[in-house]
């Protein structure tokens, strides 16, 4: 009986004690276990990590908002990035967690004798860019046949938000799709220059002149809408006496007006005899 009691008390201990050290993240759980080992089947509670890689500690946080899972930030000295910049990630960009996991990221400190040496270079961290040394190559993703939407998301996941913007009518590219971008696929990338895409707006309207068609035999007429890229409409026959007959004497759309490619001309044609249409 007593060695039961021995036994029990000890189990009580020893899992209080690793409730605490799981608790404080003294022991890190993610390391143990296989991502997403917990509600797999759960897509909406599962987020893909964002690249905080080169961000400041604020930027990060606004980013873990976003995605809305916890961060754990730690220190490590450094002379070869500026002070305040994430320098590290994990789990890392592009790993699958559950919203609310922690994201851990260590922030670069410098020493004083670090930030007393560059005190002479001073003035490279004047242009805007030039206060974060990018230790990761990014390379340009193929964005060949995305939509506009799917290709800004592609960038924002490789940690590229400056993204300009331009269209142009296509008449071979779907509208609101990619047509193309700069620098080309494969290329290394970063977000001071960032990123331009060129989007289509889909085919381009054409436009054509009414050409005139009073006074011009039916044969004429139809000729002239046809070579004007125009389509022959309705043709009503009437009898005027007082023009002459077999000539067109009303066209639908004054001559001159500028119309699209396709669209129909109604004409009148003056006969001998009245009829309805032809």
């Amino acid at each position: 009986m007593k060695s039961f009691a021995i036994s029990f008390l000890t189990s009580i201990v020893i899992t209080a004690v690793m409730f605490v050290l799981f608790a404080t993240n003294v022991i890190d759980i993610s390391k143990i276990f296989p991502d997403n080992i917990f509600n797999q089947d759960n897509n909406e509670n599962i987020v893909e990590l964002p690249n905080m890689l080169n961000l400041t500690a604020d930027e990060a946080q606004q980013m873990a908002a976003e995605f809305d899972v916890k961060m754990m930030l730690e220190e490590e000295m450094t002379d070869k990035v500026q002070a305040g910049v994430i320098i590290k990630q994990f789990p890392l960009p592009g790993f699958k967690v559950l919203k609310g996991d922690a994201v851990k990221l260590t922030v670069s400190k410098r020493d004083e004798e670090f930030e007393e040496d560059d005190m002479e270079d001073e003035d490279m961290f004047d242009e805007p860019g030039m206060d974060i040394v990018i230790e990761t190559s990014i390379t340009m993703p193929d964005l060949e046949e995305l939509e506009l939407n799917e290709a800004v998301i592609k960038l924002n996941d490789i940690g590229i938000d400056n993204i300009t913007k331009d269209f142009e009518p296509s008449d071979n590219v779907k509208k609101g799709f990619i047509t193309k971008y700069s620098p080309d696929f494969g290329e290394e990338i970063d977000n001071v220059d960032g990123v331009r895409l060129l989007i289509s707006e889909g085919p381009s309207i054409k436009y054509a002149t009414v050409p005139n068609l009073y006074n011009k035999s039916l044969a004429k007429a139809k000729q002239a809408i046809v070579n004007a890229k125009l389509k022959v409409g309705k043709i009503t026959k009437v009898t005027d006496i007082d023009k002459g007959f077999d000539r067109i004497i009303s066209q639908s759309i004054a001559k001159g007006k500028k119309v699209k490619q396709g669209t129909v001309i109604n004409i009148t044609l003056n006969g001998e005899s009245e009829g309805d249409e032809w």
